[in-house]
Parts: C-alpha cells; structure tokens; sequence
C-alpha cells in the first residue's frame, strides 16, 4: 500500500519496504556454486574435446611440408621472412632459450586460465560473451587444423631451424617423446599461441583499471608472438591466421547475441549488493536519497577514482548474474 497517497504519515525512522529491497531468491541453477563448477566443467570438458579433436586430425608429412614451403614463398614474397635469423638468435643464448621453451610451454594455459578467472569474478557481464568468443575461436581453428595442416620451422626440411625444445630438452613438451607421440605436429594454422593471447591482452586492456596492467595486456602478445617464432614452432603467418579466427569468433558471437562482447554496462543493471533487479514492468527501483544529498552528489563533486562508464564497480552485482549460465548475451 502507498502510505503517502493516502494521506497517512509514516512515524519518523520507518522505511517503507520494498520489493528492490527484498534479497532475490536463488534457484540451485543460479548459486555461486553451482556457476562456479559449470563454468569450470564447461571450459575442462571444451579443452579436451579440443584436444582430441586437434590431435585425431591426420595429417600427412608430405602435404604439410608442401603447405609450409607455400607459406615460406609468400611471407619471402611480401618481405616478412625473418623466421630463420629470429630462431637463430634465441637458439645462440641458452638462457633466453630455455626462458621461451618454458613460456611456450606453460603461459599459454596459466595466463588464460587466470584472466578468464579474473573476469568471472570481477567483470561478470562480460565474463560469458569473452567465454563463448573463446570457444567460437578454438572451433575455427579446428578447422584450420584439418584442412591446412601445416609444418612448422623447426620440421621444414632444409630450412636450418634450430629446435630450441628438442635442443634444451624442455619438461612438458614435444622434447619428451611421449608428449610428441601423442601431440598432432602439424597443427600450426592458426596459432592459438596468438589467438589465446590476443583474447588474453585485448581483455585486460578493456576492462583493466590501472595503466601499468593495461600494458601488460599489450605486452603479452608481442612477447608470444616473439616466442612462438623464435622457437621455430610458427610463421609468422600462423600468427595472423590466429588474429583472423579471434576476429571471426568476435563477429559470430555479435551475430548470435546481437551485443558486442564489450557492451557497457547498461544503468539499470547496476545494482547494490543483495538487491532484486525490479522487471520493466515494475518500472525503476524507489530510490532512498535524500534532495540535499543528491544536490550534494551533482554540484559538490567528488575527489574519488570515477569507474569507466559500464564498468560494475567493487562490491556491486550486475544483473546478468540471474541470467541461465548457458545464455549468449
């Protein structure tokens, strides 16, 4: 009931309840928990099936030479044949050898995994379009895979590439022979070295805060990109033909959520805490301010950091959270 419509005061120090004030009932589908464990159930069982697509791919040795030569004569063609000088120069110091051996072999799941953690928990309107942009592009390079195998620097007979992991025997890859039995060599178009760190480094710059972070998230494809074909494992083709299904999946998502995986933040979704985001129907929340306070937040200013617009500050919820975790928008 409206009390003020109808005329009767309300005693002093009483709030009148409302339903933007009522703590939203939760399904099981929609706790914490259970999204946690979808999303991270989601990503393991994504990766494998990645995985085993990827290597069941047959290629054959003679036709992916015949790709790699194709590619030699076209990046020579439009002067970006550098491969060779690059690997040599990481393969005549030992320690930056080893130091890209080890980055090759393990940031790439490290840093991905912990940026997509870091999204889940601070950016969560973003957090399922960067999740589905991921896949799309993992999708598309499959297809790369299978139909353009490719081999790379360090297989190309005649090209006098230094295989800098075989030389320094690096743990966890192709340097031990059970890993290359099992792992397909000619999957090298497209780089997802390239296209999981151009995902990485175009994220932190978006939704980080602070400039120095930002530019560590510029920093980290270049530096892959210089890893990737100092080892002699990609042209630097491969590291275009990753940018390129990064770029689709980015398109397909926009295409399939009609919202750009970068949408801001609209108003109404930005809440407090524990509160219920009111329908459309229901028109906009009460709000409990008072005039001199809200005369106070217009005119006085404030000295404090102001949040890029969109962006959900710390302590604040977004209503995509009572979305179904299997949605694309």
């Amino acid at each position: 009931m409206n009390w003020m419509a109808a005329g009767v005061d309300i005693p002093t120090g009483h709030v009148e309840p409302t339903r933007a004030h009522v703590p939203a009932k939760r399904g099981l589908w929609r706790s914490p928990r259970f999204l946690v464990g979808y999303e991270i159930v989601l990503v393991l069982v994504g990766y494998w099936l990645y995985s085993v697509v990827r290597n069941a791919v047959r290629a054959h040795e003679t036709e992916a030479v015949q790709h790699a030569y194709q590619i030699v004569n076209i990046e020579k063609l439009f002067g970006l044949y550098h491969e060779l000088s690059l690997n040599h120069f990481v393969a005549q110091h030992e320690w930056l050898a080893y130091l890209c051996n080890y980055y090759y072999a393990t940031l790439h799941f490290v840093i991905t995994i912990t940026v997509g953690v870091w999204v889940y928990r601070r950016h969560r309107w973003y957090a399922r379009r960067l999740r589905n942009t991921w896949y799309l592009m993992n999708c598309f390079a499959l297809l790369g895979f299978a139909f353009l195998s490719l081999a790379p620097p360090r297989l190309l007979p005649g090209g006098q590439f230094v295989d800098t992991v075989v030389i320094y025997r690096t743990w966890g890859s192709w340097g031990d022979t059970g890993v290359a039995a099992h792992s397909n060599q000619y999957a090298a178009m497209p780089s997802m070295h390239i296209g999981w760190s151009l995902w990485v480094g175009i994220t932190v710059y978006r939704l980080a805060n602070r400039q120095w972070v930002r530019m560590l998230g510029v920093a980290y494809p270049v530096a892959t990109l210089f890893v990737i074909v100092g080892t002699g494992n990609h042209y630097f083709l491969d590291a275009v033909g990753g940018a390129a299904a990064l770029g689709l999946a980015f398109f397909v998502q926009l295409l399939i959520s009609h919202r750009p995986v970068f949408a801001p933040l609209p108003p109404q979704a930005l809440v407090a805490p524990f509160t219920r985001v009111p329908s459309l129907s229901e028109g906009p929340a009460p709000s409990n301010t008072a005039p001199g306070d809200s005369a106070r937040t217009t005119t006085g200013g404030s000295s404090r950091h102001e949040d890029p617009p969109g962006r959900a500050t710390r302590g604040q919820r977004t209503s995509e959270e009572d979305l179904p975790v299997c949605c694309w928008h």
